[in-house]
């Protein structure tokens, strides 16, 4: 590639790092640093709110992780830290967040402490409607760092579409932040469940009058399918075929797999955050390293036949054929997929260097499932 190619691949890039759609692909790491990991441990699927955008009823089992789960995830986060610092790989982040409100899991402050004693810097998704003075105290005692609370509404409608208290919620967060100082970053996550960015605006400015200043987007997501949405249906899609032709018929994978290792509840690593029917688990941290599970759950995600990546809406190829639907400039387009073929490429190097040093049970089968 000459010098005259990188500038125009640059120029692409950040055209497509500066647009709305790049908001989605964060989710799952498009746009995101390839040198950052993270652990993503579920305390508990089980939530007492009631959005209608999470699909709960489809979640075949709901439950708390159990203590003896939890010390195994942490040994395991402890072993896949330990070769990401020795590949000088990038950064483990590990967060408490999976398909459900954590804070319910009584045991949720211990496993906080636990991963602060190993040398984690935990973050926390919630809801905050559990975030009492007592609760609030005890999390930042134990270490919390980063903690993102999703409030996609305001008001009434935040009483309607949550089924929580809107009132109470706001009383928590502004404690929260009072006891937190410089302890914890408070992150406000911005949930665009209408699709529609004035009202995600208005949310936004809601929780800057109170003194937030940091803030998540989150897209409207259709949870592989779970969440019936005509915007995000995949299936048959009009403009499939055009988006195979730009990745000239060799389709990349999600990254998920790499960058967010999901551990569930009951300690089985799934798919990803988007599986909210646990359709696809990779084995349990009782059996397989995190490096292995890791290999097992991209070589799904590159098999066109897995069935939830074909309907989820962070599948490369129904990205890049959303992206098209919706009449995004050639420019913006051709860059994504630029971004997405150097994801795979960067996946495959790193699992080829585990192979190398050993990390992987298979290293012959990197792409078998």
């Amino acid at each position: 590639m000459n010098d005259s190619q990188s500038l125009e691949r640059f120029r692409r890039r950040g055209k497509a790092l500066s647009s709305a759609l790049a908001k989605e692909m964060n989710r799952v790491g498009a746009f995101h640093a390839a040198e950052t990991f993270v652990i993503d441990v579920e305390a508990s699927n089980r939530c007492h709110a009631t959005c209608d955008f999470c699909p709960r009823d489809r979640t075949p089992h709901q439950g708390f992780m159990s203590q003896d789960t939890f010390g195994q995830v942490l040994n395991r986060a402890m072993e896949f830290r330990d070769i990401v610092q020795e590949m000088q790989a990038g950064r483990l982040d590990f967060s408490f967040c999976g398909l459900g409100e954590g804070a319910l899991n009584p045991l949720l402050p211990g496993f906080m402490r636990m991963a602060t004693d190993a040398g984690f810097r935990p973050c926390l998704c919630t809801n905050g409607d559990l975030l009492t003075e007592r609760r609030s105290q005890e999390l930042l005692d134990a270490g919390l760092c980063d903690i993102f609370i999703n409030v996609g509404a305001l008001n009434e409608e935040y009483d309607r579409v949550y089924g929580l208290s809107f009132e109470r919620t706001v009383r928590n967060i502004e404690r929260f932040m009072e006891l937190a100082q410089d302890r914890c970053h408070t992150w406000i996550v911005l949930v665009d469940y209408r699709m529609d960015a004035e009202h995600t605006a208005r949310v936004r400015a809601f929780w800057e009058a109170r003194g937030v200043r940091r803030f998540y987007p989150s897209p409207m997501l259709n949870r592989t399918g779970a969440i019936e949405h005509e915007v995000l249906n995949f299936h048959d899609h009009a403009m499939e075929a055009s988006a195979r032709a730009l990745f000239d018929g060799n389709v990349p994978g999600c990254y998920a797999p790499i960058q967010c290792i999901v551990i569930g509840y009951d300690g089985n690593f799934y798919l990803c955050n988007s599986d909210w029917q646990k359709e696809e688990a990779a084995g349990s941290v009782f059996e397989v390293s995190v490096t292995e599970a890791m290999r097992r759950r991209l070589s799904r995600a590159r098999d066109r036949n897995c069935s939830i990546c074909q309907r989820c809406n962070h599948d490369p190829l129904n990205q890049v054929s959303r992206m098209l639907a919706e009449g995004a400039e050639p420019d913006l387009v051709r860059a994504s997929v630029d971004v997405l073929q150097q994801r795979e490429r960067s996946a495959d190097a790193f699992l080829a260097a585990l192979a190398r040093r050993g990390y992987l049970a298979d290293p012959a089968g990197l792409a078998s499932p």
